[in-house]
């Protein structure tokens, strides 16, 4: 395993150049959670009725991806450099499994866990077994784990849930090694952060468990340190300017009215009954029941999902890290540039 570090120096952001015009991989297929998730739920049923009044609206309101739309996910950004797509699965011709609030191997029973109809990641990864073929020449990328910490803090009896929410993703994902994928980036939880001591304790000890698996299991992959990432944008805040064009870092708070201080996403009205996660409902259209403003500046879009800024330097990260760690690759122009990276700080 190679734990890739993101230094803290510029990023130089290129979109003139357009998509990359050699493609390293033949796909994207993505599993996980909000983190990484690009639409699962436009024209579907997350089983929370408040979200799906505006949700099934997506064509008209630009809502539906847990991010200031019509800003890209992280895995949007990436996917648009390697000149791949990162498309819902649920689409025509989508590659990306997954779903909001998913956890990794337990179904949410109540609204109170979570969207009633996210589908867990390790069951995503057998849907995607089921119809398709693990490909050599695709990558794939994994981001969960964060849910399960959640329901561990509501759930305190249940000690041993982590080690075992961890090594169920780490048996699957050693399932799609086995059947040919050779390029894996597993996201890891932001552990130095948290609303409390405990979170970030349960987000470090589920990191280990997972890493320790993916170790015993002879999984060779990518850890993308998505904690680092975090570190590196913020280290910004009291040192402007930016590289990354941040310039708003509050993250949004549960009960704020109209718009959270520097959180690109205001909060909708109380009457639409959604108090967290109302990125899924932000876009900058209007008529949207959160209006998304300066969203390409902010880190945050809510209290819990990155907002357009914040989603293309994770986006970004990811590109740069894995052009690294396969360099054996034909990386032809993108609209993203690594050169300001010593390579020496992404190992």
């Amino acid at each position: 395993m190679r734990v890739i570090k993101i230094a803290l120096v510029p990023i130089l952001l290129l979109f003139a150049g357009g998509l990359a015009a050699a493609q390293p991989f033949t796909a994207l297929w993505i599993f996980g959670d909000s983190t990484v998730d690009t639409g699962w739920y436009i024209n579907n049923d997350c089983g929370e009725p408040n979200y799906n009044t505006y949700i099934q609206y997506q064509p008209s309101l630009g809502v539906g991806k847990p991010t200031s739309s019509p800003g890209l996910m992280s895995v949007e950004v990436l996917a648009e450099a390697l000149g791949v797509t990162a498309a819902p699965a649920n689409q025509t011709n989508g590659t990306n499994y997954a779903t909001g609030g998913a956890k990794n191997f337990r179904h949410n029973l109540s609204s109170g866990d979570g969207f009633p109809k996210a589908v867990p990641t390790i069951d995503q990864i057998k849907h995607y077994l089921a119809h398709n073929t693990v490909s050599s020449t695709a990558l794939y990328v994994i981001s969960s784990g964060d849910n399960d910490v959640t329901f561990v803090l509501k759930h305190p009896g249940h000690k041993n849930y982590l080690t075992k929410a961890a090594n169920a993703l780490a048996n699957k994902i050693s399932v799609l090694k086995q059947g040919g994928a050779q390029y894996i980036i597993v996201v890891g939880l932001p552990q130095s952060y948290g609303s409390t001591t405990k979170k970030k304790q349960l987000r470090a000890f589920y990191n280990k468990k997972l890493t320790n698996k993916l170790t015993s299991l002879g999984v060779s992959y990518l850890w993308a340190d998505a904690d680092h990432v975090r570190q590196v944008m913020e280290s910004y805040k009291n040192n402007p300017p930016s590289p990354f064009g941040i310039t708003n870092y509050t993250i949004g708070k549960t009960g704020c009215t109209q718009m959270c201080p520097d959180s690109a996403c205001s909060m909708p009205d109380a009457g639409t009954g959604i108090t967290t996660d109302w990125a899924y409902v932000c876009s900058t259209t209007a008529g949207a029941p959160s209006t998304a403003t300066n969203d390409a500046a902010s880190e945050w879009a809510d209290d819990n999902h990155y907002a357009t800024g914040g989603q293309k330097v994770l986006g970004t990260y990811l590109y740069c890290a894995a052009q690294n760690q396969w360099q054996n690759l034909t990386w032809g122009s993108s609209s993203i540039d690594c050169t300001k990276i010593p390579p020496s700080l992404l190992k």
